[in-house]
């Protein structure tokens, strides 16, 4: 017996009592949670639980919509709050909470016109009035709250024109509006001047969305209940009257769940780890596998603080040269395109044209002896919810360490790691990535131009060029500026270098529609559903 079968066997046996003794409140009406099935009754004919339970591979850091960082929290949050505008990631955008929307001339404000008939779970209206209060809530946590430092920080102002309308204005063309829209959810404002942070730390948490908002236990779960109120219950009115996003970090323990049937999915972080998927061999009749090429990638960012070896250019080569990109996508990640630059295929400025990158140990055992670098250790910092992420960067740091590195690697849970990347407590971080929407705009303001993950990187010709790309309104234009940085991350090399581009894996159980799985790699959860006429 494989030592991979074992661990899932363990699995088998530890989520048995996990999940068997996990009490599992009623649902609405007094109701008992599932139905006459239980969870994995996907059977043609039968009636199926109205309880679905998601196994996610990335915990939520935090309840509050205005400040998640990570997917965990975002997915989770996005259950109950709802943007102004929805999006098809891959850059083509919609009304939702706002009908439409009309830029000024220069791009330098835009005036959102909201739906009428929306309310909050507590009752509250939404109106001109709430949506001021949220962008009101984001200009003055410019610094703290998440979503401002990633998305408003060209925002000046929020006015509200009438009960229905509202403009945005900002410090100068902001072509990434939408974009920033459809990451922003609207809480209530009464319900916040009533409670404050404790709405999301005592976990009150109203939305307008189509879950209402039960319970979190860090770590393990959080669990919502059908809105039978819900504004766009026409369109959307799932079978479900429950949801549970379970938390399971460690993949065997994911797969031995999805294959017990506790868990009507298995959903990871870019995917679930290529080396899981074989297990769910024999169990095709319940569960499909979803192969797919996503533009998400994996990525090494590099400290620049006093004293760090990458001041150095020629410890940089000797990074880039020293990794054999294709080999761990291939072995650790299911396989992937050739890596290229720090922007791949499906996002704005990338470049067929840039060749990829080439692994040459040779290479760069001699840029090493050139360098200043003594020897010292590295820490390669990564996150438990990227996929394969022990194994990875294990290799990363075998791969380096033949050629002169000597690495030690790291890997945390994601709360663990966000506070040591904001820190700068690391030399190397290895993090899985998107652009959502394919829009570069984020990464490049945030984590170049504020480096906001501590990093001390400065290029005063990299920076100009992308605050040209942050104010360009023109299609082409952004292509032609964000091509032109996409190509100073291979010319530097630095502060960053992509090593995979993932194709993503997802296990669903077949009948289960509406958890999307977006081009960009990001995932839903909220419009999860239930199709009996799709099971083989």
């Amino acid at each position: 017996m494989s030592k991979r079968m074992v661990r899932v066997l363990v699995a088998l046996l530890v989520l048995a009592l996990l999940f068997g003794c996990t009490p599992t409140p009623p649902a609405p009406g007094g109701d008992a949670p599932g139905g006459d099935a239980a969870p994995g009754g996907d059977t043609p004919g039968a009636e199926r639980s109205r309880t679905v339970n998601i196994a996610f591979s990335e915990n939520a850091t935090t309840l509050d919509p205005h400040n998640f960082t990570n997917q965990g929290s975002r997915a989770t949050v996005h259950m109950t709050f709802e943007a102004l505008v929805r999006s098809d990631h891959a850059g083509n955008h919609f009304p939702h909470l706002a009908e439409s929307w009309e830029f000024n001339e220069d791009g330098s404000a835009m005036t959102l016109r909201l739906r009428e008939g929306v309310y909050f779970h507590n009752g509250e209206y939404f109106d001109a009035d709430a949506v001021v209060f949220n962008f009101e809530r984001l200009i003055e946590g410019r610094s703290t709250l998440g979503v401002a430092i990633n998305f408003w920080q060209a925002l000046e102002s929020v006015e509200a024109i009438d009960q229905y309308n509202v403009r945005l204005n900002f410090d100068g063309p902001f072509s990434s509006a939408l974009t920033s829209l459809k990451c922003t959810f609207m809480i209530p404002p009464g319900a916040f001047e009533e409670h404050g942070e404790a709405l999301f730390n005592d976990q009150i948490m109203y939305g307008t969305g189509p879950w209402i908002f039960e319970e979190w236990v860090d770590g393990q779960f959080a669990r919502f209940t059908k809105n039978t109120s819900y504004w766009n219950i026409a369109n959307y009115d799932s079978y479900f009257n429950e949801v549970f996003i379970r938390y399971v970090v460690e993949p065997s323990s994911a797969v031995a769940a999805h294959l017990a049937g506790d868990v009507d999915a298995y959903i990871g972080i870019g995917g679930i780890s290529a080396d899981m998927v074989p297990l769910y061999a024999g169990a095709e009749d319940r569960i499909q596998v979803v192969n797919f090429l996503t533009s998400s990638f994996k990525y090494l960012h590099l400290s620049y603080r006093e004293g760090s070896v990458f001041h150095d250019e020629n410890v940089r080569w000797a990074l880039v040269y020293g990794i054999d990109r294709q080999s761990i996508s291939d072995n650790l990640l299911g396989g992937g395109p050739p890596v290229r630059s720090m922007f791949p295929q499906g996002v704005v400025g990338y470049d067929p044209t840039i060749e990829p990158y080439v692994f040459d140990p040779d290479r760069a055992r001699q840029f090493l002896e050139d360098s200043t670098y003594d020897g010292r250790e590295l820490l390669l910092l990564a996150n438990s919810g990227s996929p394969s992420a022990e194994s990875v960067n294990l290799a990363i740091a075998d791969m380096l360490g033949q050629v002169g590195f000597n690495i030690v690697v790291r890997v945390e849970d994601s709360a663990t790691f966000n506070t040591l990347r904001a820190a700068g407590e690391y030399d190397i971080f290895s993090i899985h990535s998107m652009y959502g929407d394919g829009n570069p705009f984020n990464h490049l303001t945030a984590r170049i131009l504020r480096d906001i993950h501590g990093s001390y990187f400065y290029d005063t010709e990299m920076f100009a060029v992308i605050e040209e790309f942050t104010i360009a309104m023109d299609p082409d234009e952004r292509q032609r500026l964000a091509a032109q940085v996409n190509r100073m991350f291979r010319e530097l090399p630095g502060p960053q270098t992509a090593y995979a581009v993932l194709y993503a894996n997802q296990a669903i159980n077949w009948g289960i529609t509406g958890i999307d799985l977006f081009p960009d790699g990001f995932v839903g959860f909220n419009r999860v559903d239930w199709d009996p006429t799709l099971i083989p």
